[in-house]
This record gives structure tokens, C-alpha cells and sequence, in this order.
């Protein structure tokens, strides 16, 4: 598998992660938001309903009847605020009935509707006396007719308000098993995709790592002139790529290096040659001609050599750009994860303001309880105004008195249900925490990545840079190898003034001593050379 692909592996399993997870997070959110409306919705304006209603009829329609009674309402005041309670339980008693229920709540429902039929009929019977003024009739109705007729609503009522309270305990239990599970998940989730990434990261950085030595390593070796090393094994990747190329170098390096001792001993033998046939001039000229040809014929052979070798080394060469081309690009994708890396970091900083902008709407339903818990309150003091009230009227307040604490008790168990709903709203508030520290945790890893990018990125620029110093060391070779085929010019040129100065005999024998010398010194010069190398 190629370098850039395994980065390329890496990065698209570190991004599925982060989005897996923010999905995670993002489906929690919802569900939790769900559930608050459910509960607002569902049971928060229910109760306040059941409980407008409930004060309706124990408040305004009772304590308007005794009022009248004892003289401290008119019977018109007393009609209008019936009217009023009336209009008001029509409207609250509609909203609630317009709510969801399940079964038994709606069957409390339709048994409480034909109850307030019966208190309604009562509460036509008191605006009927009070219009005609018939003390009498308004005494019997309060005493015998209101009580039976109003207390079983308030009952009813009492059943419906501890039936939405239980719903609304289960529905907070349903939600925390299901916070719990969600939360569960996700550290297993989250656990076990940081374990890939570890294991794939340290696989990754264990290969580029091996790689970026052997190359180093080989390079080194044929930079000090030991040429005799084999390639060290490679991979398919964009390294191993480059340690082939290497290794070709070596080859074309160690034949020319080769190619040029074998010149320059050739060279050695034809100034010996050269030399015997300056002592011999007058006797050997048809020798000294063939062997000058020969020695031609080798210099030549040796330029086309040469020639050969510079060619192979400009391949090289190329081979190396590309080598050089295919680091920049690793490079190139390396940056590219990191600037993924660090969007998906923004990504999971917008999820936690999601977070903390529930824990607001939260902190929003806490603020309605305890309104509700206010009202509480003042209702019960209203239920004790009331029963003291009772207790001056004497045994005419006594029914009274017994709606009036049943009033305060219902405000008790209305402030025991805020405090329960508080309790519910405090356990969401420390959920939302908590999923905006995971997320917090997302983010830390996410940075750690981008900064494990950023490593792996300056691990390529150093093979980069290791590549351009074997590129540069092969140009200087091929410079090198067209001084030589130069040199190899200017011996074919020697050979050819040896070759017209054969014609005189005494300028023939200097020019050759002179060519020997200078055949000499070449050879020791290629010699030289060639000694540097360790083939």
C-alpha cells in the first residue's frame, strides 16, 4: 500500500470518528430536547390547567357563595365572578382535554366531565338564586347541594393532577436509562476507534520511520564511494519508490566507475606501447602506425563509453525529480488532513454551545416551577384565610372549612410536585454537563491528531531533504563524467598528432615520449579516481 494512501486511510478513519461521534452527540441533544418538551407540554401545562380549574371551582365559585351569603358580596358581584369561573373552567378544562393522554388518564377525564356537569348545574342553581335574591334557597344550595356536587370534581381532579405527576416520574426515569445507555455507548465507541487510530498511526509512522533509515542510510553509503552495498529491501510505497531509484543509481554509478578503470588501464598499456615504439622508430614505424591506430580505436571506444555513462546519470537524475515530486506530494496531503482535522475541531466546539444552549432552556423550566411553587404558596394561604373565615362563621363555615383544607392540601402536593420537578430539571442540567466535557474530550483529541499531522508532515519534508542532497550529488557526477569524456577528446586529439608526426622519424620520437608522458598522467589521474570507489 503506497504512502499516500495509508494517509489517506488514516485521515478518513479519524474524520468518520469525529463525525460518528458528533452524530452521537447531535441524536442526544435532540432526545434530550424531546423529552423536556414532553415533559412541558405534556405534564407542566396540564397541571397548570387542572390546578386553574380546581381553584375555580374550590375559590371562586365556593368562596363566592358564602361571600354572598354573608352579606359581603352583592348577588350581581356574586353572578359576574360565577360567570367568570365559569369562562375560566370552560377554557382551562378545554386546553387540558386538548392535551395527550393515554388510556386511564383520558377514562379520569371523561368521569370528571359528567361530575362537572353536575357541579356546573349546581353553579346554575346559586346564580339562579342570587338573581332572585332567595336567601333561603342559597342557604340550602351552599349546604346540601354544593359540597356533594363540587368536592368529587376536586377529588377527580386531585386523582388526574397524582396521575400526570407518576407519568412524568416515569417518563424522567425512561429518559436517565436512556441518558445512561447513550452515554455507555459512547465511551465504548469512542474507546475503541481511539484504539485504531493509535494502532494505525504507530504501524504508519513505524514504516515511514524504517524507510526514511534505509534510504538515509544507502544514501550515505554511495555518497562515500562504496558502491559494492546492496539495496537494502523495499516497500511498494512513494519510499520504496525512491530507494529503487537509488539502487538504480548505484548500478549505472558502479558500471561507469567500471567502465573507467577498464580506460584507463587500457591507456597504461598503450603508453607502454607508445614508449617502446619511440626507441624503436626507425625499425617499427609500420608498428608504431598499427598500434597508434589501436590506441585511436580504444579512445574512442572509451568516449562512446563515457558518453554512455553520462547519459545513464541524467536518468538518474530524473528519477530523482520524480522522487523529489512525490515527497511534495506526500507533503501536500498531509496538510490537507491537517486543515480536515482542525474543521471537525470547530465542528465539535459548535456541538458544546448546542450543549450549553439546552442547559439555558432547562435552567428556562426550573424558572416556570417554581412560578407554579408561588402559586402553590399563595393558595395555601389563601386555604387558611379561608378557614379562618370558617371559623368565625361557626357551624354555618364548616363545609367550608373542610374545602378550604382540602384546598391547602392540594397545595402541598402541588409544591411537592415542583420540588420533584426540579429535582428532574437539575438531573438534565448535570446530563448536559457531562455530554459537553465528552465533548471537550472530542476536541482534545481531535488537536492531538492535527498535531500528530503536523509530525508526520515534517517526517516527509526530511525525506525531501534527503532526496534534493542525492540529487544534487548526482549532478555533481554528471559534471564530473563530461570533464572525462573532455579528457577522452583530448586524447583522441594526442593520438591524432602522434599519427601525422609518424612521418618524421625525429620529431616522431619526442612527440611520442611527449604523448607517453602525457598518457601516463591520465591514467593515473583515472586511476586515482577509480580508487575512491569500492566496487
Amino acid at each position: 500500500m503506497s504512502l499516500r494512501l495509508r494517509l489517506i486511510l488514516m485521515s478518513t478513519l479519524g474524520i468518520i470518528a469525529i463525525m460518528i461521534t458528533c452524530l452521537i452527540g447531535l441524536n442526544g441533544i435532540y432526545q434530550a430536547n424531546q423529552t423536556m418538551n414532553s415533559i412541558y407540554q405534556d405534564r407542566v401545562v396540564p397541571l397548570r390547567d387542572l390546578k386553574s380549574v380546581a381553584d375555580l371551582y374550590a375559590v371562586n365559585i365556593v368562596d363566592t357563595s358564602h361571600k354572598v351569603r354573608n352579606g359581603s358580596l352583592t348577588a350581581e358581584q356574586g353572578i359576574t365572578l360565577i360567570n367568570t369561573a365559569e369562562a375560566g373552567i370552560s377554557r382551562d378544562w378545554g386546553n387540558y382535554m386538548a392535551s395527550k393522554m393515554d388510556g386511564k388518564e383520558s377514562n379520569l377525564a371523561k368521569e370528571n366531565e359528567q361530575l362537572m356537569k353536575l357541579a356546573n348545574q349546581v353553579s346554575g342553581k346559586l346564580k339562579q338564586a342570587m338573581q332572585n335574591k332567595d336567601t333561603g334557597a342559597l342557604d340550602q344550595l351552599v349546604v346540601r347541594e354544593m359540597y356533594p356536587a363540587i368536592e368529587p370534581v376536586s377529588d377527580k381532579i386531585s386523582e388526574l393532577i397524582t396521575l400526570q405527576l407518576d407519568v412524568a416520574k416515569q417518563d424522567h426515569e425512561a429518559s436517565e436509562q436512556a441518558y445512561l445507555s447513550t452515554r455507555t455507548y459512547n465511551i465504548m465507541l469512542l474507546a475503541a476507534i481511539t484504539l485504531i487510530l493509535v494502532v494505525i498511526s504507530a504501524w504508519l509512522i513505524r514504516d515511514i520511520s524504517h524507510a526514511v533509515r534505509s534510504t538515509t542510510l544507502f544514501a550515505s553509503i554511495i555518497a562515500s564511494g562504496d558502491l559494492s552495498k546492496d539495496k537494502p529491501s523495499s516497500g511498494k510505497d512513494e519510499l520504496g519508490a525512491l530507494l529503487d531509484s537509488l539502487g538504480n543509481m548505484q548500478s549505472s554509478l558502479r558500471s561507469a566507475v567500471q567502465e573507467i578503470a577498464k580506460s584507463s588501464k587500457a591507456i597504461g598499456s598503450a603508453s607502454n606501447e607508445l614508449s617502446q615504439g619511440s626507441t624503436q622508430t626507425s625499425a617499427a614505424i609500420d608498428l608504431q602506425n598499427q598500434a597508434s591506430a589501436s590506441l585511436a580505436s580504444s579512445v574512442e571506444e572509451m568516449t562512446v563509453s563515457v558518453s554512455i555513462i553520462t547519459d545513464n546519470s541524467e536518468d538518474v537524475s530524473t528519477s530523482t525529480n520524480i522522487a523529489l515530486a512525490a515527497t511534495h506530494t506526500s507533503s501536500e496531503v498531509i496538510r490537507a488532513t491537517q486543515t480536515a482535522l482542525s474543521q471537525m475541531s470547530d465542528t465539535i466546539g459548535s456541538a458544546t454551545q448546542r450543549i450549553l444552549q439546552l442547559q439555558d432552556r432547562s435552567n428556562a423550566v426550573g424558572q416556570i416551577a417554581r412560578v407554579i411553587r408561588d402559586i402553590a404558596d399563595q393558595t395555601n394561604l389563601l386555604a387558611l384565610n379561608a378557614a379562618i373565615e370558617a371559623a368565625r362563621a361557626g357551624d354555618m363555615g364548616r363545609g367550608f372549612a373542610v374545602v378550604a383544607d382540602e384546598v391547602r392540601k392540594l397545595a402541598e402536593r402541588t409544591t411537592q410536585s415542583t420540588l420533584e420537578i426540579n429535582e428532574t430539571i437539575n438531573a438534565i442540567q448535570t446530563g448536559t454537563t457531562e455530554a459537553a466535557t465528552i465533548m471537550n474530550q472530542a476536541l482534545g483529541e481531535v488537536q492531538i491528531g492535527v498535531q500528530h499531522a503536523g509530525e508526520a508532515a515534517q517526517s516527509v519534508q526530511n525525506s525531501h531533504d534527503a532526496a534534493q542532497s542525492v540529487h544534487t550529488a548526482i549532478h555533481a557526477i554528471v559534471d564530473s563524467l563530461r570533464e572525462q569524456r573532455q579528457v577522452c577528446n583530448l586524447i583522441s586529439q594526442n593520438i591524432e598528432r602522434i599519427a601525422q608526426a609518424s612521418e618524421e622519424n625525429n620529431l616522431a620520437v619526442q612527440a611520442n615520449t611527449d604523448t607517453a608522458q602525457e598518457l601516463d598522467k591520465q591514467a593515473l589521474m583515472l586511476n586515482t579516481v577509480v580508487a575512491r570507489f569500492n566496487l
